[in-house]
């Protein structure tokens, strides 16, 4: 089964999750994929990341990987310009990482933006948070 096949817009999952968008996958992205939830319990929209299985194939290798960068993510916790994870979870049987989801795009759409390209101050900001 291909990953991007397991749910669409308006699934609930496990009874737990509404999706309520998929973000990346194929054509979109280089590996991941990421559904953005929400949680029924206590209405907060969060965001599952898991890899593509077009791309990668599923190992104990893959997982390994997977969760190695889930737990070198949990070391950033905190930092300002990272969202917050909130730990692994299995959907389907496979791992997905769970974090708060963040609006307003990702940093390949902001620089892409004329505004941002034409404003120095902006760019040299971003630079210096890296």
């Amino acid at each position: 089964m291909q990953l991007e096949e397991l749910w669409k817009v308006g699934d609930v999952i496990e009874n737990e999750y509404e999706v309520l968008q998929i973000l990346g996958g194929p054509r979109r992205s280089s590996m991941g994929i990421v559904y953005v939830l929400r949680n029924k319990d206590t209405k907060r929209v969060e965001a599952a990341k898991t890899y593509q299985l077009s791309i990668e194939s599923d190992t104990t290798e893959t997982r390994k990987r997977f969760k190695d960068e889930a737990r070198i993510w949990n070391g950033l916790k905190g930092h300002p310009n990272i969202v917050d994870p909130g730990g692994v979870l299995e959907f389907a049987g496979l791992p997905f990482m769970m974090s708060e989801f963040a609006e307003g795009g990702d940093l390949g759409m902001a620089i892409s933006n004329a505004r941002f390209v034409n404003n120095l101050e902006e760019v040299c900001d971003l630079g210096m948070q890296f």
